[in-house]
Protein backbone atom coordinates (compact mmCIF):
# COMPACT_ATOMS: atom_id res chain seq x y z
CA UNK A 1 0.00 0.00 0.00
CA UNK A 2 1.32 3.66 -0.89
CA UNK A 3 1.12 6.24 1.64
CA UNK A 4 -2.10 7.53 2.48
CA UNK A 5 -2.97 10.98 4.10
CA UNK A 6 -3.18 9.69 7.47
CA UNK A 7 0.96 8.89 7.09
CA UNK A 8 1.36 12.00 6.17
CA UNK A 9 -0.17 13.73 8.96
CA UNK A 10 1.43 11.63 11.55
CA UNK A 11 4.77 11.59 10.20
CA UNK A 12 4.73 15.30 9.62
CA UNK A 13 3.14 15.63 13.31
CA UNK A 14 6.14 13.68 15.11
CA UNK A 15 8.76 15.49 13.21
CA UNK A 16 7.22 18.63 14.33
CA UNK A 17 6.82 17.81 18.20
CA UNK A 18 9.99 16.98 18.72
CA UNK A 19 11.66 19.49 17.05
CA UNK A 20 9.40 21.93 18.86
CA UNK A 21 9.89 20.17 22.50
CA UNK A 22 14.45 20.37 21.97
CA UNK A 23 14.00 23.97 20.42
CA UNK A 24 11.63 25.67 22.42
CA UNK A 25 12.60 24.00 25.80
CA UNK A 26 16.32 23.34 24.98
CA UNK A 27 15.51 19.87 25.83
CA UNK A 28 18.70 17.15 24.83
CA UNK A 29 21.38 16.85 26.71
CA UNK A 30 25.57 16.95 25.04
CA UNK A 31 26.76 14.05 26.24
CA UNK A 32 30.72 12.63 25.66
CA UNK A 33 31.02 8.90 25.98
CA UNK A 34 32.29 5.52 25.20
CA UNK A 35 30.12 3.05 22.86
CA UNK A 36 30.40 -0.75 23.97
CA UNK A 37 30.34 -3.56 22.39
CA UNK A 38 26.82 -5.40 21.74
CA UNK A 39 26.05 -8.72 20.69
CA UNK A 40 22.53 -8.53 18.16
CA UNK A 41 21.39 -11.43 16.74
CA UNK A 42 19.03 -9.15 14.28
CA UNK A 43 21.79 -7.48 12.76
CA UNK A 44 23.21 -8.18 9.74
CA UNK A 45 26.09 -10.18 10.03
CA UNK A 46 29.40 -7.83 8.34
CA UNK A 47 28.53 -5.62 11.02
CA UNK A 48 29.04 -5.09 14.64
CA UNK A 49 27.50 -2.82 16.98
CA UNK A 50 28.80 -0.10 19.58
CA UNK A 51 26.37 1.31 22.13
CA UNK A 52 26.05 4.31 23.98
CA UNK A 53 24.74 4.91 27.59
CA UNK A 54 21.68 6.72 26.12
CA UNK A 55 19.05 7.15 23.47
CA UNK A 56 17.49 8.53 21.36
CA UNK A 57 20.12 10.66 19.40
CA UNK A 58 19.17 13.87 18.17
CA UNK A 59 19.67 13.90 14.83
CA UNK A 60 18.40 17.53 13.62
CA UNK A 61 20.59 20.21 13.21
CA UNK A 62 18.11 23.24 13.25
CA UNK A 63 18.40 22.63 16.99
CA UNK A 64 20.63 25.47 18.98
CA UNK A 65 23.78 24.05 20.94
CA UNK A 66 23.18 20.81 19.85
CA UNK A 67 25.83 18.50 19.34
CA UNK A 68 24.27 16.12 16.04
CA UNK A 69 27.22 13.62 16.52
CA UNK A 70 29.35 13.39 13.15
CA UNK A 71 32.12 11.32 13.80
CA UNK A 72 33.64 8.33 16.49
CA UNK A 73 36.68 7.45 17.76
CA UNK A 74 37.88 4.13 16.98
CA UNK A 75 40.88 2.42 17.97
CA UNK A 76 42.49 6.03 18.22
CA UNK A 77 41.49 6.86 14.70
CA UNK A 78 38.76 9.63 14.02
CA UNK A 79 36.43 8.34 11.39
CA UNK A 80 33.58 11.07 9.80
CA UNK A 81 30.55 10.33 9.85
CA UNK A 82 29.96 8.60 6.25
CA UNK A 83 32.99 7.19 6.18
CA UNK A 84 34.10 3.28 6.19
CA UNK A 85 30.36 2.00 5.78
CA UNK A 86 29.84 3.22 8.96
CA UNK A 87 26.28 3.23 10.13
CA UNK A 88 24.75 5.39 12.94
CA UNK A 89 21.84 4.32 14.24
CA UNK A 90 20.55 7.62 16.27
CA UNK A 91 17.28 5.61 17.14
CA UNK A 92 18.98 2.99 19.45
CA UNK A 93 22.10 5.28 20.27
CA UNK A 94 24.43 3.25 18.64
CA UNK A 95 26.84 2.98 15.93
CA UNK A 96 26.92 -0.35 13.44
CA UNK A 97 30.69 -0.85 12.25
CA UNK A 98 31.59 -3.08 9.39
CA UNK A 99 33.55 -6.19 10.67
CA UNK A 100 36.24 -5.86 8.26
CA UNK A 101 37.57 -2.25 10.42
CA UNK A 102 36.50 -3.42 13.73
CA UNK A 103 36.46 -6.64 16.48
CA UNK A 104 34.42 -6.98 19.91
CA UNK A 105 37.36 -5.32 21.53
CA UNK A 106 37.95 -2.29 19.78
CA UNK A 107 37.49 1.08 21.92
CA UNK A 108 35.24 3.33 20.47
CA UNK A 109 34.03 6.60 21.85
CA UNK A 110 32.20 9.84 20.23
CA UNK A 111 30.20 13.02 21.56
CA UNK A 112 26.37 13.36 20.69
CA UNK A 113 23.71 15.38 21.95
CA UNK A 114 20.71 12.98 23.34
CA UNK A 115 17.31 13.89 23.30
CA UNK A 116 15.39 14.25 27.17
CA UNK A 117 12.43 12.55 26.02
CA UNK A 118 12.24 9.73 23.09
CA UNK A 119 9.24 10.28 20.92
CA UNK A 120 7.64 7.34 19.55
CA UNK A 121 4.56 6.20 16.65
CA UNK A 122 2.54 3.82 18.61
CA UNK A 123 -0.73 2.02 17.87
CA UNK A 124 -0.55 0.56 21.81
CA UNK A 125 -3.55 1.40 23.50
CA UNK A 126 -3.94 3.86 27.38
CA UNK A 127 -4.17 0.99 28.96
CA UNK A 128 -1.30 -0.92 27.44
CA UNK A 129 0.80 1.60 27.90
CA UNK A 130 0.02 2.32 31.34
CA UNK A 131 -0.69 -0.83 32.75
CA UNK A 132 0.66 -4.17 30.76
CA UNK A 133 4.00 -2.36 29.30
CA UNK A 134 6.95 -1.78 31.69
CA UNK A 135 9.84 0.48 30.54
CA UNK A 136 13.15 1.24 30.89
CA UNK A 137 14.49 4.11 32.91
CA UNK A 138 17.35 5.96 30.50
CA UNK A 139 17.99 8.98 32.94
CA UNK A 140 19.62 11.30 30.79
CA UNK A 141 21.63 12.91 34.67
CA UNK A 142 22.93 9.65 35.31
CA UNK A 143 26.67 10.00 33.71
CA UNK A 144 28.25 7.07 35.54
CA UNK A 145 26.92 4.34 33.41
CA UNK A 146 29.25 2.14 31.41
CA UNK A 147 27.56 0.07 29.43
CA UNK A 148 25.72 0.25 26.42
CA UNK A 149 21.86 0.47 26.25
CA UNK A 150 19.64 -2.30 25.21
CA UNK A 151 18.56 -1.63 21.19
CA UNK A 152 14.79 -1.68 19.75
CA UNK A 153 13.30 -1.86 23.48
CA UNK A 154 11.23 1.50 24.04
CA UNK A 155 12.73 3.42 26.90
CA UNK A 156 11.58 6.38 29.03
CA UNK A 157 11.85 9.62 29.62
CA UNK A 158 9.49 9.75 26.38
CA UNK A 159 6.14 10.53 24.23
CA UNK A 160 4.27 8.47 22.05
CA UNK A 161 2.38 9.55 19.51
CA UNK A 162 -0.49 7.74 18.78
CA UNK A 163 -3.52 8.53 16.16
CA UNK A 164 -6.91 8.11 17.67
CA UNK A 165 -9.04 8.91 15.50
CA UNK A 166 -10.52 11.45 12.32
CA UNK A 167 -13.38 12.21 10.50
CA UNK A 168 -13.60 14.60 7.24
CA UNK A 169 -16.46 16.91 7.73
CA UNK A 170 -18.00 19.24 4.25
CA UNK A 171 -16.68 22.80 3.85
CA UNK A 172 -16.98 24.66 0.72
CA UNK A 173 -18.63 23.47 -3.05
CA UNK A 174 -16.55 21.55 -5.14
CA UNK A 175 -15.46 18.78 -2.60
CA UNK A 176 -13.30 20.21 -0.12
CA UNK A 177 -13.78 19.24 3.18
CA UNK A 178 -12.12 19.85 6.74
CA UNK A 179 -9.94 16.67 8.18
CA UNK A 180 -10.31 16.80 11.55
CA UNK A 181 -7.86 14.24 13.44
CA UNK A 182 -7.39 13.62 16.98
CA UNK A 183 -4.04 12.74 18.23
CA UNK A 184 -3.17 11.72 21.82
CA UNK A 185 0.30 11.64 23.36
CA UNK A 186 0.93 10.17 26.58
CA UNK A 187 4.18 11.83 28.25
CA UNK A 188 6.59 9.88 30.84
CA UNK A 189 8.59 12.11 32.68
CA UNK A 190 11.37 11.76 35.58
CA UNK A 191 10.53 14.34 37.43
CA UNK A 192 7.01 17.26 37.99
CA UNK A 193 9.28 19.80 36.72
CA UNK A 194 9.99 18.04 33.45
CA UNK A 195 6.10 17.37 32.79
CA UNK A 196 5.24 20.77 33.77
CA UNK A 197 7.69 22.08 31.04
CA UNK A 198 6.31 19.98 28.40
CA UNK A 199 2.87 20.70 29.17
CA UNK A 200 3.65 24.46 28.90
CA UNK A 201 5.29 24.27 25.55
CA UNK A 202 2.64 22.27 24.09
CA UNK A 203 -0.51 24.16 26.08
CA UNK A 204 0.63 26.76 23.82
CA UNK A 205 0.91 25.19 20.57
CA UNK A 206 -3.40 26.43 20.37
CA UNK A 207 -3.73 27.26 16.84
CA UNK A 208 -0.28 27.09 15.47
CA UNK A 209 0.32 25.69 11.68
CA UNK A 210 2.20 22.91 10.88
CA UNK A 211 3.83 21.68 7.45
CA UNK A 212 3.04 18.55 5.60
CA UNK A 213 6.24 17.13 4.68
CA UNK A 214 4.91 14.01 3.73
CA UNK A 215 5.62 10.35 4.75
CA UNK A 216 8.62 9.98 2.63
CA UNK A 217 10.36 12.75 4.39
CA UNK A 218 11.27 11.22 7.36
CA UNK A 219 14.94 11.63 8.00
CA UNK A 220 15.82 7.92 8.96
CA UNK A 221 16.08 5.03 7.42
CA UNK A 222 16.16 0.77 8.26
CA UNK A 223 19.38 1.16 10.04
CA UNK A 224 18.24 4.08 12.16
CA UNK A 225 20.61 6.55 10.24
CA UNK A 226 20.36 9.74 8.19
CA UNK A 227 18.77 9.15 4.80
CA UNK A 228 20.62 12.01 3.11
CA UNK A 229 23.53 12.54 5.82
CA UNK A 230 22.02 15.78 7.12
CA UNK A 231 18.84 16.51 8.64
CA UNK A 232 17.30 20.33 9.74
CA UNK A 233 13.38 20.22 10.42
CA UNK A 234 12.91 23.67 9.87
CA UNK A 235 14.83 23.89 6.50
CA UNK A 236 12.37 20.94 5.72
CA UNK A 237 9.38 22.91 7.01
CA UNK A 238 10.23 26.34 5.50
CA UNK A 239 10.81 24.08 1.55
CA UNK A 240 7.04 22.48 2.21
CA UNK A 241 4.95 25.00 3.96
CA UNK A 242 3.31 27.45 1.61
CA UNK A 243 0.93 29.91 2.92
CA UNK A 244 -1.27 30.41 -0.23
CA UNK A 245 -1.80 26.70 -0.50
CA UNK A 246 -3.58 25.12 2.42
CA UNK A 247 -2.90 21.93 1.25
CA UNK A 248 0.67 22.17 2.66
CA UNK A 249 0.20 22.34 5.75
CA UNK A 250 -2.43 21.81 9.02
CA UNK A 251 -3.03 23.44 11.83
CA UNK A 252 -3.64 23.06 15.66
CA UNK A 253 -7.35 23.24 16.34
CA UNK A 254 -7.22 22.48 20.09
CA UNK A 255 -5.04 21.26 22.28
CA UNK A 256 -5.72 19.81 26.16
CA UNK A 257 -3.28 18.63 28.71
CA UNK A 258 -3.57 16.69 32.07
CA UNK A 259 -1.54 14.86 34.74
CA UNK A 260 -2.43 11.18 35.51
CA UNK A 261 -3.33 10.91 39.56
CA UNK A 262 0.47 10.41 41.32
CA UNK A 263 -1.20 7.80 43.35
CA UNK A 264 -1.88 5.94 40.25
CA UNK A 265 1.06 6.72 38.22
CA UNK A 266 2.92 5.24 41.12
CA UNK A 267 1.28 2.31 41.61
CA UNK A 268 1.59 1.46 37.52
CA UNK A 269 5.35 2.91 37.38
CA UNK A 270 7.10 4.11 40.15
CA UNK A 271 9.23 7.18 40.02
CA UNK A 272 7.79 8.48 36.95
CA UNK A 273 5.18 11.42 36.50
CA UNK A 274 2.61 10.72 33.42
CA UNK A 275 0.30 13.52 31.53
CA UNK A 276 -1.31 13.64 28.05
CA UNK A 277 -1.81 15.92 25.47
CA UNK A 278 -4.27 15.53 23.43
CA UNK A 279 -4.28 17.17 19.85
CA UNK A 280 -7.33 18.21 17.79
CA UNK A 281 -5.56 18.53 13.90
CA UNK A 282 -7.23 19.89 11.08
CA UNK A 283 -6.53 19.93 7.83
CA UNK A 284 -8.73 21.87 4.57
CA UNK A 285 -7.80 18.73 1.47
CA UNK A 286 -10.08 17.61 -1.70
CA UNK A 287 -10.31 13.91 -0.18
CA UNK A 288 -11.55 12.73 -2.94
CA UNK A 289 -9.15 13.71 -5.55
CA UNK A 290 -5.54 11.10 -5.58
CA UNK A 291 -3.60 12.10 -2.89
CA UNK A 292 -0.48 13.34 -3.66
CA UNK A 293 2.96 12.89 -1.87
CA UNK A 294 3.50 16.71 -0.48
CA UNK A 295 5.98 18.71 -3.26
CA UNK A 296 9.08 21.25 -1.73
CA UNK A 297 9.10 24.58 -3.11
CA UNK A 298 12.93 24.42 -3.72
CA UNK A 299 16.33 22.22 -3.10
CA UNK A 300 17.72 22.14 0.63
CA UNK A 301 19.50 25.00 1.73
CA UNK A 302 23.08 24.76 0.98
CA UNK A 303 25.71 26.58 3.66
CA UNK A 304 28.97 24.10 4.94
CA UNK A 305 27.13 21.35 4.92
CA UNK A 306 27.81 19.04 1.73
CA UNK A 307 24.48 19.03 -0.63
CA UNK A 308 23.50 16.14 -3.34
CA UNK A 309 24.43 17.35 -6.71
CA UNK A 310 21.21 19.06 -8.90
CA UNK A 311 21.83 17.13 -11.49
CA UNK A 312 22.94 14.07 -12.87
CA UNK A 313 23.35 12.49 -16.81
CA UNK A 314 23.61 8.76 -17.33
CA UNK A 315 24.66 7.30 -20.17
CA UNK A 316 25.12 3.51 -21.01
CA UNK A 317 27.97 2.78 -22.92
CA UNK A 318 26.57 -1.02 -22.69
CA UNK A 319 24.85 -2.91 -25.44
CA UNK A 320 21.50 -1.71 -25.34
CA UNK A 321 18.79 -4.81 -24.29
CA UNK A 322 16.55 -6.63 -26.28
CA UNK A 323 12.89 -4.83 -26.26
CA UNK A 324 10.28 -7.51 -25.27
CA UNK A 325 7.34 -8.30 -25.69
CA UNK A 326 7.39 -6.85 -29.62
CA UNK A 327 4.51 -6.55 -31.94
CA UNK A 328 5.17 -7.64 -35.82
CA UNK A 329 3.36 -6.76 -38.94
CA UNK A 330 1.28 -9.45 -40.27
CA UNK A 331 3.25 -9.15 -43.44
CA UNK A 332 6.66 -9.77 -41.53
CA UNK A 333 7.24 -13.53 -42.64
CA UNK A 334 9.86 -14.31 -39.94
CA UNK A 335 10.46 -12.90 -36.14
CA UNK A 336 13.53 -11.37 -35.79
CA UNK A 337 16.20 -13.10 -33.69
CA UNK A 338 18.58 -11.47 -31.40
CA UNK A 339 17.52 -8.02 -32.63
CA UNK A 340 19.22 -5.74 -30.18
CA UNK A 341 17.90 -1.88 -30.23
CA UNK A 342 20.18 0.68 -32.60
CA UNK A 343 20.80 3.32 -30.24
CA UNK A 344 21.49 4.10 -26.48
CA UNK A 345 19.78 6.51 -24.67
CA UNK A 346 20.78 8.89 -21.52
CA UNK A 347 18.76 9.97 -18.87
CA UNK A 348 18.64 13.54 -17.71
CA UNK A 349 17.53 13.63 -13.77
CA UNK A 350 16.73 16.92 -11.85
CA UNK A 351 17.35 16.69 -8.08
CA UNK A 352 15.41 14.14 -6.03
CA UNK A 353 14.71 11.78 -8.81
CA UNK A 354 15.20 8.66 -9.19
CA UNK A 355 16.70 6.40 -12.52
CA UNK A 356 17.50 2.99 -12.84
CA UNK A 357 20.10 1.44 -15.27
CA UNK A 358 21.05 -2.84 -15.48
CA UNK A 359 24.57 -3.76 -15.92
CA UNK A 360 25.58 -6.91 -17.44
CA UNK A 361 29.22 -8.37 -16.96
CA UNK A 362 31.30 -6.40 -19.01
CA UNK A 363 29.14 -3.55 -19.65
CA UNK A 364 29.72 0.15 -18.02
CA UNK A 365 28.08 3.09 -17.30
CA UNK A 366 28.91 6.53 -17.18
CA UNK A 367 27.63 9.10 -14.92
CA UNK A 368 28.45 13.14 -14.50
CA UNK A 369 27.41 15.16 -11.20
CA UNK A 370 26.71 18.53 -12.03
CA UNK A 371 27.16 20.36 -8.75
CA UNK A 372 30.04 22.35 -6.90
CA UNK A 373 33.05 21.09 -5.03
CA UNK A 374 32.02 19.95 -1.44
CA UNK A 375 28.91 18.05 -2.53
CA UNK A 376 27.41 14.51 -2.60
CA UNK A 377 25.31 12.48 -3.39
CA UNK A 378 24.14 8.30 -3.55
CA UNK A 379 24.42 5.63 -5.34
CA UNK A 380 22.72 2.43 -4.83
CA UNK A 381 24.13 -0.91 -6.20
CA UNK A 382 22.66 -4.29 -4.84
CA UNK A 383 20.90 -2.68 -2.38
CA UNK A 384 24.07 -1.45 -0.82
CA UNK A 385 24.24 2.48 -0.81
CA UNK A 386 27.34 4.37 -1.58
CA UNK A 387 28.45 8.02 -0.80
CA UNK A 388 29.59 10.14 -4.71
CA UNK A 389 30.11 13.22 -4.90
CA UNK A 390 32.70 16.13 -4.97
CA UNK A 391 35.84 17.04 -2.36
CA UNK A 392 36.35 20.50 -1.05
CA UNK A 393 39.31 20.60 -3.93
CA UNK A 394 36.74 19.59 -6.78
CA UNK A 395 38.02 15.77 -6.75
CA UNK A 396 36.03 12.89 -7.07
CA UNK A 397 34.61 10.93 -4.28
CA UNK A 398 33.12 7.56 -4.63
CA UNK A 399 32.63 5.36 -1.41
CA UNK A 400 34.70 7.76 1.07
CA UNK A 401 38.24 7.18 -1.53
CA UNK A 402 39.16 10.55 -2.88
CA UNK A 403 40.55 10.39 -6.57
CA UNK A 404 43.96 12.43 -6.22
CA UNK A 405 43.76 12.34 -10.61
CA UNK A 406 41.63 11.86 -13.61
CA UNK A 407 42.36 8.78 -15.53
CA UNK A 408 43.41 6.69 -11.49
CA UNK A 409 40.68 3.79 -11.44
CA UNK A 410 40.00 1.86 -7.97
CA UNK A 411 38.33 -1.52 -7.89
CA UNK A 412 34.97 -2.56 -5.47
CA UNK A 413 33.70 -5.63 -4.72
CA UNK A 414 29.87 -4.86 -3.86
CA UNK A 415 27.34 -8.36 -2.97
CA UNK A 416 30.34 -10.56 -4.81
CA UNK A 417 30.62 -8.21 -7.93
CA UNK A 418 33.44 -6.74 -8.65
CA UNK A 419 33.00 -3.28 -10.30
CA UNK A 420 36.31 -0.83 -11.92
CA UNK A 421 35.27 2.92 -10.98
CA UNK A 422 37.89 5.14 -13.05
CA UNK A 423 37.30 8.77 -12.79
CA UNK A 424 36.89 10.29 -16.25
CA UNK A 425 36.78 13.89 -16.09
CA UNK A 426 35.31 16.78 -14.44
CA UNK A 427 32.55 18.52 -15.05
CA UNK A 428 31.22 19.33 -12.58
CA UNK A 429 32.44 14.98 -12.19
CA UNK A 430 32.60 12.22 -15.01
CA UNK A 431 33.58 8.87 -13.81
CA UNK A 432 32.55 5.39 -15.43
CA UNK A 433 31.79 2.27 -13.43
CA UNK A 434 32.19 -0.83 -15.28
CA UNK A 435 31.31 -4.62 -14.16
CA UNK A 436 33.95 -7.03 -14.56
CA UNK A 437 32.52 -9.78 -12.73
CA UNK A 438 30.01 -11.75 -10.53
CA UNK A 439 27.45 -13.46 -12.01
CA UNK A 440 27.37 -12.75 -15.55
CA UNK A 441 24.13 -14.01 -16.52
CA UNK A 442 22.52 -11.92 -13.57
CA UNK A 443 21.57 -8.44 -14.60
CA UNK A 444 20.38 -6.33 -11.91
CA UNK A 445 19.72 -2.22 -11.10
CA UNK A 446 22.00 0.53 -10.20
CA UNK A 447 20.05 3.32 -9.08
CA UNK A 448 21.14 6.48 -8.79
CA UNK A 449 19.42 9.66 -7.11
CA UNK A 450 19.95 13.06 -4.88
CA UNK A 451 18.58 13.17 -1.23
CA UNK A 452 16.31 16.32 -2.17
CA UNK A 453 12.74 17.09 -4.06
Amino acid sequence: MKPQFQHQIVTSFSLWLEHLICCKGEAYQNIDSSFYYQDDDRLDPNFLAFASPHKQWLADSSIPGANIIDSINLDGFNVKRGAQSIKYDFNNGRVLIPRVIANPSSVVDGQYAVKDFNTYITDQTEEELLIETKFDKNSRFDQDIFEGIKPYDQVVPAIFISYEKGENIPFAFGGEDITESSIRCVIFAENSYQLDGVFSILRDTNLTSVANVGFNEHPLNEFGDLKFGHYDYKDLSDRYFNRRNSHTSFYVDKITVSKLNDRVAKKSHPGLYIGFADFTIRSHRFPRQPLVEPVASRAPKAGAVAMAPFELTLISLQKPLPPFNLKLKKYTPYAPYSLWLTQTSHQRLQAGETASAVILSGGSLLIRLEGNANSIGFLSILGTTISIGASAGNNLIFDGFTFGSIGQTITRTINGSSFDITWVGRGSQIFEIKRTGGGAYNEFDVAVYVPCN
